[in-house]
């Protein structure tokens, strides 16, 4: 994030100078300047300057020819759009997105426009079209000669919006698509997610039995003891859920154990306070712990 935060007033200074009117630079290079510059305040979270920014940057497109960072530009604010719960916007805003980047042939432009479609589109109940608009996604990052590193994320909201539309078995073949181009890719952080993606998925659909595999495979390849811990906690669910109480409680503990807590694998130990104040992610903490808590009340009774 520190280099992030160092490219942020080159981007600036590169804006300002193509503002100059000189013509000897490319209009489409001004257009990628303002687009760098949002993509760096998202991964910042700067999400006010990067609103910003990305209406700057459309007032210009306005005044040019149609680009691929006009796609681009549109496909963020979508995002933006999205993330502040303004779905029929962000909705306009996508359809923009991908007429731009159909317009400008550019199929990267256009899937990512597709996507944040279909993500819109999927928060209004509008799940076929949605569907269809996903499947547009799939089928250009798929069919393109450049991978695409969002078609991962691709797969996963289709299998959701496929569970919408009750094709549970269609949500469960999208996550092994992404598992197995990830296993291509050996992510094992993308591996370790989408399994945990998987686990939950199918404790949602309440098939327990078959939630376990893949929350094994995610405390096996997860890379980080979050992530570990994460899968921990929703296997003692799935557990909790076909009221195996001992096997559910051992398995939060053991969530709760490898963590830097300073607790041992018994399940009457809880880590202190003292000890949790000092680590982040606390979310992960502590529903690892009300998880555990409920659990003991539903094997009481």
């Amino acid at each position: 994030s520190r280099l992030i935060s160092q490219a942020i007033p080159w981007l600036r200074k590169a804006i300002a100078v193509y503002a100059k009117n000189n013509a000897t630079l490319r209009t489409e290079d001004q257009l990628k300047a303002y687009f760098l510059l949002s993509v760096h305040q998202r991964l910042l979270n700067q999400f006010p300057s990067c609103l910003i920014t990305v209406k700057q940057g459309l007032e210009f497109a306005s005044y040019v020819s149609p680009s691929r960072w006009t796609s681009r530009l549109y496909a963020t604010l979508a995002f933006l759009l999205y993330q502040q719960g303004d779905y029929e916007s962000a909705l306009s805003h996508a359809h923009q997105a991908a007429r731009y980047g159909q317009v400008t042939q550019d199929d990267y432009a256009y899937a990512d426009g597709s996507y944040e479609l279909g993500k819109a589109l999927y928060k209004l109940q509008k799940f076929n079209e949605s569907k269809q608009a996903l499947q547009l996604s799939v089928s250009l990052a798929e069919q393109s000669t450049t991978p695409n590193p969002d078609l991962i994320q691709y797969y996963k909201t289709l299998a959701y919006v496929s569970k919408s539309m009750g094709d549970t078995l269609g949500g469960i073949r999208y996550f092994n698509k992404a598992v197995k181009l990830l296993k291509t890719q050996k992510d094992s952080l993308g591996i370790g997610n989408t399994s945990i993606d998987i686990g939950f998925f199918l404790w949602e659909i309440k098939r327990y039995k078959e939630a376990i595999a893949p929350l094994e495979d995610a405390i096996r390849i997860h890379p980080t003891v979050y992530g570990k811990a994460l899968a921990y906690d929703n296997l003692g669910g799935v557990y909790w859920k076909l009221n195996q109480y001992p096997k559910a409680l051992q398995t939060f503990q053991s969530g709760l154990a490898i963590l830097p807590l300073n607790v041992e694998r018994d399940i009457t130990d809880l880590p202190k306070a003292a000890d949790i104040r000092l680590l982040p992610y606390k979310n992960y903490i502590f529903t690892l712990i009300l998880d555990k808590a409920d659990t003991w009340l539903d094997y009481a009774r």
